[in-house]
């Protein structure tokens, strides 16, 4: 006997729905799909289309990308280092403060970091948020 497949909906149209509604209920599902999509559509761009200033372009944005991440996995460690360290003499020095909101704070964090300008306020709520997910 030869084995059916089983067919979610008769209609294409139908399973455009189905897939619809589960993507609807699954946000994290939504957004895989919207990465992989422009995944693809960069590589299409690349292997189909792409000049070769283009791809020196594409070059550089990679190398900088990189070295984000790099930097902000380096910064995640200090990060956590630093704060630890604050929290410390938060019980001798009752006026410490670990608040990225303020502008001190952020200061400290940056020469502690030896950073060569003061982190944002977004950059540090970023590390903030990291660390307390984790710890």
């Amino acid at each position: 006997m030869e084995e059916k497949k089983r067919k979610g909906y008769k209609t294409k149209e139908g399973q455009k729905e189905a897939d619809k509604r589960y993507l609807e209920k699954h946000p994290e599902a939504k957004e895989k799909k919207k990465i992989s999509a422009m995944k693809s559509n960069a590589k299409r761009f690349i292997k189909e289309f792409a000049k070769i200033e283009d791809l020196e372009e594409l070059e550089n944005l990679i190398k900088n990308k990189k070295m984000e991440v790099l930097k902000m996995k380096e910064l995640k460690k200090i990060y956590k280092e630093w704060r630890e360290l604050t929290e410390g003499l938060m019980e001798d020095y009752p006026k410490t403060s670990i608040d990225c909101g303020e502008s001190g704070v952020r200061e400290d964090f940056s020469n502690y970091a030896e950073l060569q300008e003061i982190i944002s306020f977004e950059e540090m709520l970023e590390l903030e948020k990291e660390y307390n997910k984790n710890n």
